[in-house]
């Protein structure tokens, strides 16, 4: 990049001669990823043990560029690759003179229920987002629990179809940049263990850590449905004094409308956000001026963190603040919110 490579995605733009000046600058072979890999180098996926042994895998490799073909051991007489085991191995019956179907070798007197029907224990997870990993997307952030409740060998529940997958569900997700001291997720285990932040913390990545797992007897409504207003905190990272804040609050609190430009459908359109903002507020700690906004999370009436800057601070990007989103909260009744953390109780006038 710093060598003038720009839009290299188009064949006219493209110089591979600037990528091998950065390479050679870099102390970077080419020759090291293209060349033929020898069979005994360990390679990123080598611990992983997929009971195929790695002898087999070469033996069959001599045999395909030989051209010859390993009968199907379920037919034929066993290769010794190494998948199988004492207690499970593939092996062919009739049901009928023309049918043929893989079975188990101990296969059950009654059909074996699957994960998705077996028992169902619901857990409730707070979890928190630091500034370590504010740059990481939603998706990418439910990639890596899933990865850590895989490496932890948590029992999660399965859903049913061609393509399952745990059954975790997520609660609102945080804007690219911003950090969450209390976001949820709702997961159901299939057996009845010990769930806590030592079980899974090891596994996740510096900034990303379980605050509190409470496990719930019955299905909980969707977080989604149920989050409906969350508390957020802006802290200036530019120069930004109490009066600058206070002003552009002042401002705001006199506006009977606050308009923000917004795009939905690939349409840029006009959005008042005055009815979503619920609170504000400017406080002081440990000598650094930040806002509190509690703000509307409905759908379809939502109001982003970043709209809210845009109609307090018009001239300054999201990226001058640091975003903090403080709290979720459900609504009990009108005006009375409750903070799904800790159960405390929120009254705005709306």
């Amino acid at each position: 990049w710093e060598k003038g490579a720009r839009n290299d995605g188009w064949d006219d733009q493209f110089n591979f001669d600037i990528w091998q000046e950065a390479a050679i600058d870099s102390g970077i072979s080419f020759h090291s990823f293209v060349c033929k890999i020898p069979f005994d180098q360990v390679l990123p996926w080598s611990g992983i043990n997929l009971g195929v042994s790695k002898e087999f895998l070469l033996n069959e490799r001599e045999k395909a560029l030989s051209g010859l073909i390993t009968k199907d051991c379920r037919v034929g007489m066993c290769v010794n690759c190494g998948i199988c085991t004492a207690q499970c191995r593939a092996v062919l019956v009739k049901n009928d003179e023309n049918i043929i179907s893989p079975v188990s070798i101990d296969t059950p007197s009654k059909k074996v229920s699957p994960l998705y029907r077996s028992k169902n224990i619901f857990y409730r997870v707070e979890y928190s987002k630091s500034r370590e990993v504010r740059f990481i997307g939603h998706k990418d952030i439910v990639n890596i629990f899933h990865r850590a409740f895989r490496a932890a060998k948590i029992p999660v529940a399965m859903s049913q179809g061609y393509h399952p997958h745990f059954r975790i569900a997520f609660g609102p997700p945080l804007s690219v940049g911003a950090t969450g001291t209390s976001e949820f997720f709702d997961v159901i285990l299939t057996k009845d263990i010990a769930f806590n932040s030592d079980i899974l913390d090891p596994w996740l990545p510096k900034g990303l850590f379980i605050k509190n797992a409470k496990e719930v007897k019955s299905k909980p409504a969707s977080l989604n449905s149920s989050i409906i207003a969350g508390t957020y905190s802006f802290v200036p990272l530019v120069s930004l004094d109490s009066e600058d804040l206070k002003t552009a609050l002042n401002k705001m609190k006199e506006e009977k409308h606050v308009f923000v430009s917004v795009f939905k459908k690939g349409e840029k359109i006009l959005k008042d956000i005055k009815a979503l903002i619920y609170s504000t507020e400017l406080i002081q700690k440990d000598d650094v001026w930040s806002i509190n906004a509690f703000l509307s999370m409905q759908p379809l009436q939502t109001c982003r963190p970043q709209d809210f800057l845009s109609g307090l601070l018009p001239d300054y990007e999201t990226s001058d603040f640091l975003i903090i989103r403080t709290g979720c909260y459900s609504i009990l009744e009108k005006n009375v919110f409750k903070n799904m953390s800790d159960g405390t109780l929120k009254f705005v006038h709306l």
